[in-house]
């Protein structure tokens, strides 16, 4: 192998490697803002006080607008269809423990109490869930009369 060879290999390589650690750096700091971002929302979301309801305005562009929510929107989309969302959250794989695969934005309309039995609780909400791409992949209501779930699960 000649000389040449050799030295313009050995760049490739420590370019590579270089663009490498780059693209770690930027994903790493995205990875971080995300988490912070869910963990601002948790702590909003945390402070709740219960018996809950949305304000009239925040509760019909939810109602309203839910119904547009389409399969393949993005996150950006959603938030201008529904507005911000009260709980951001990483989605698991329960079969592969603690392997993300998406995240869903969830959106609270009603709730009674913090805590107990679905009825004693008697939430009205939507979550639309994401894919890794930041694509909807589904939209779920939980006493919603005023939507019908969109995707490939229900909780009906």
């Amino acid at each position: 192998m000649s000389k040449t060879l050799k030295t313009d290999l050995k760049l490739v390589g420590t370019c590579c490697g270089w663009l490498i650690i780059v693209c770690g750096i930027v994903l790493g700091v995205e990875a971080m803002s995300f988490a912070d971002e869910i963990e601002d929302k948790r702590s909003e979301f945390d402070k709740i006080v219960y018996p809950y309801e949305a304000n009239e305005q925040r509760s019909e562009r939810i109602k309203w607008n839910s119904a547009k929510v389409k399969l393949g929107m993005d996150q950006e989309e959603v938030v201008k269809l529904l507005g911000q969302p009260d709980l951001i959250s990483p989605i698991y794989n329960t079969v592969k423990k603690r392997i993300t695969t998406g995240s869903f934005y969830f959106y609270l309309l009603r709730q009674d109490k913090k805590n107990g039995s679905r009825n004693e609780v008697n939430q009205q909400s939507i979550a639309v869930c994401f894919d890794l791409d930041g694509k909807v992949e589904r939209v779920v209501g939980e006493n919603t009369p005023f939507f019908e779930d969109i995707g490939s699960s229900s909780r009906r």
